[in-house]
């Protein structure tokens, strides 16, 4: 810890270890970390609300476009705080954040009574946040006649993201992600993957 960064010196201080979790010459990349199941853990719960409209123009025949409007919000999401989430919640300071300490971060990690350094996180299965979406659904459909040849349709389904917000932790220690249109919960991630404002197939049948 450099000498001009004291409150995360004084964070590590007063977390886990006390004094020795200061320059105790840990280099490690790696840390040990235990994860597993939880009886304290509570159902999630969600809100879902939806609205939609069919338009079939009378000046446009065979042609309808299906619109519907959702809004999702899941509280209590199960999955896990991960060690990055756990540390700087111990010790915002690290990521020169403001956010106060998290003492139930701060439990879940455990160092060496000797050294000093971090032994191992406890990452065990929790509710560890929110989530709020909601978008716009289309299905637009159209028939075009080829008299004896038989018709084809043209299709096409698509889905524009309004929200994607996603949260770790609780109370003042809660950080929201803004992830609609953008690659902030990462691809292959736990908590989503890529999140891109528009989504469309299109099609033609025979």
């Amino acid at each position: 810890i450099s000498a001009g960064n004291a409150a995360l010196k004084a964070q590590c201080t007063a977390g886990p270890g006390g004094a020795g979790a200061v320059n105790n010459g840990d280099q490690s990349v790696q840390l040990a970390t235990t994860v597993g199941g939880s009886r304290t853990l509570k159902p999630e719960t969600a809100k879902i609300g939806t609205f939609g409209v069919v338009l079939e123009p009378s000046m446009l025949p065979r042609f309808s476009l299906p619109a519907d409007y959702w809004n999702v919000t899941i509280d209590d999401n199960l999955g896990f705080n991960t060690a990055p989430v756990i540390l700087s919640g111990c010790y915002p300071a690290s990521t020169a954040s403001a956010a106060p300490v998290s003492q139930a971060y701060c439990n879940l990690i455990q160092r060496s009574p000797l050294t000093g350094q971090i032994s191992n996180i406890n990452d065990f299965e929790a509710n560890v946040g929110r989530t709020w979406t909601s978008g716009i659904d289309l299905a637009a459909r159209y028939t075009v006649p080829l008299e004896e040849a038989g018709r084809v349709g043209l299709l096409l389904d698509g889905t524009y993201l309004l929200k994607y917000d996603y949260s770790t932790g609780t109370g003042a220690g809660e950080t929201i992600y803004h992830a609609a249109g953008n690659y902030d919960l990462g691809s292959g991630s736990g908590i989503g993957g890529l999140t891109p404002r528009v989504k469309f197939n299109v099609g033609v049948n025979y």
